[in-house]
Parts: C-alpha cells; sequence; structure tokens
C-alpha cells in the first residue's frame, strides 16, 4: 500500500495463495486499503484460490461465497449490459472464456453485493465481475465521537445511496473492485501467455477506473 500512496491509481494483485495480509478491523493497513479504492482508484484482485475471497470478504465487509464448481462456459455480457467504464476496454476480449482444469474460482450471484456489474457469468455465477465501493465522511459533530475510539471517520455506503448522501452535504467517493478469477499458474511463471483468459486480464488492467482520486488524502489523513 505504500507504492500505491505514492504512484499508481490501480493496482493489480496476483493470487494470494501463501500472501494473505491479515490485520484487525481498525488497523491503519485495514483503512489504507479500504480508502485506497475509495480514493476513486482500482484494485484487480485474481482468483483461482479462495484467498482472494477471503480478502474482499475481510477487509471490505462483503459475504462472497464461492462455487464448488461452475464447469462453464462463461459468456460475455451485452455491451449495454457491461459497466460504463469497461465497455471499451472490453470490447475486443473474448465472447466466452473457458473453465481451466481447476483454475478459474466463480462466485455465486446470490452473494455478490449491490450494484456489483457483472462483465462474464453462468446463471448461477461469476467470474469475472465489478464493484463499486463508496465510503463517505461523517459530519464534525460524529467525528468527533468517532475519533477518540480509535475509528476513522470515514464509513462505507452503498453506491446508489451516494446522492442521498449528498444532498446531506456528505458527499461520497468511489472506486473500483475488479476481479478476474483465474489463477494464472499454470504457464505463467514468468511471463503472461496468450489464452483468452490473458485477454480478459489485459481488458481488467485497461478498464477505465472511475471517480476522482485525492478526496480523502487517504494515506495520511483518518480525521
Amino acid at each position: 500500500m505504500q507504492l500505491a500512496g505514492k504512484c499508481c491509481a490501480t493496482i493489480l494483485v496476483p493470487p494470494m495463495e501463501r500472501n494473505l495480509p491479515i490485520a484487525p478491523e481498525h488497523a491503519v493497513l485495514s483503512k489504507r486499503i479500504r480508502s485506497f479504492v475509495a480514493n476513486g482508484n482500482m484494485l484487480i484482485l485474481t482468483g483461482g484460490d479462495y484467498s482472494s475471497i477471503v480478502f474482499l470478504n475481510q477487509f471490505f465487509h462483503y459475504d462472497l461465497k464461492k462455487t464448488v464448481l461452475d464447469e462453464g462456459p462463461f459468456e460475455k455480457l451485452p455491451s449495454k449490459l457491461l459497466p460504463k467504464n469497461a465497455r471499451k476496454a472490453w470490447e475486443e476480449a473474448p465472447e466466452t472464456l473457458q473453465q481451466d482444469g481447476l483454475s478459474v474460482t466463480t462466485i455465486t450471484k446470490a452473494s455478490l453485493p449491490i450494484d456489483t456489474k457483472l462483465i462474464y457469468a453462468t446463471p448461477v455465477s461469476s467470474p469475472v465481475f465489478e464493484i463499486t465501493y463508496c465510503e463517505r465522511k461523517v459530519s464534525p459533530k460524529e467525528c468527533q465521537v468517532m475519533q477518540p475510539q480509535s475509528l476513522t471517520c470515514l464509513v462505507e455506503v452503498i453506491p446508489s445511496e451516494c446522492a442521498m448522501y449528498e444532498k446531506k452535504g456528505t458527499p461520497c467517493s468511489c472506486g473500483t473492485i475488479l476481479y478476474v478469477g483465474h489463477d494464472y499458474v499454470e504457464h505463467h511463471s514468468n511471463a503472461i501467455g496468450t489464452s483468452p483468459w490473458d485477454d480478459a486480464l489485459r481488458a481488467a488492467v485497461a478498464t477505465s477506473k472511475i471517480g476522482k482520486a485525492g478526496k480523502f488524502a487517504a494515506f495520511n489523513d483518518y480525521s
């Protein structure tokens, strides 16, 4: 996260098979991970391992559930149903992605948070999707109560509620979590390859982020 605070608006995280970060709810690391995304940035997570799901559930308070095995194929949604910020980047991506042995981990649709936008899916699950993650700064009065308890004055917001909070004077700041459910392990130990899943990863990196960066000064101020 130090690197993210200095230079980068998009962070691509490889499979976290043995490197899942662990931190208490109100630790600085936890706050920074959430606020990096909400601060108008993009976090791209690769899958194929349960750790990526645990990471999202732990740090972003989701309840994502892994599908035992969805054999696919996974169809790309029509352009008009894709997230607006993703349509150009995914235009040339494959229309269909295949299960690759056990390398693709999908998430049950029913467990995805409100406002999730699917990019590829079957009737029951999705291996590639975009979540909009938002935070807002509470009122100064509320903040005075929260700070002595070592609580951040930033709280999570459902994206569809942001317009309401804007009217109340506590506007949201939002960013993007993009999940691409392949493990990228087999023939990718040294370099990205040429499979359809590689094309999907390239499209993910090329996806436009949403929101404006810098609204919360997330890496040095939680007041």
